[in-house]
């Protein structure tokens, strides 16, 4: 597997990580993160993953 495939569930770590997600508990609506990987062979999403986030 090359370096810069991912799967879903490593793209959500790097969502958790990075904290993207933080910038919108201000807007009091639902937020859902979404990782996706795509393949470079098939050109097209390989994998997705979505996790909906506790209201806060």
């Amino acid at each position: 597997m090359h370096s810069r495939h991912k799967s879903a569930n490593q793209a959500l770590d790097q969502i958790h990580q990075r904290k993207y997600y933080e910038q919108f508990f201000s807007k009091g609506k639902e937020i859902y993160l979404l990782g996706i990987s795509f393949s470079s062979k098939t050109r097209n999403v390989s994998d997705w993953k979505l996790e909906p986030l506790p209201y806060r």
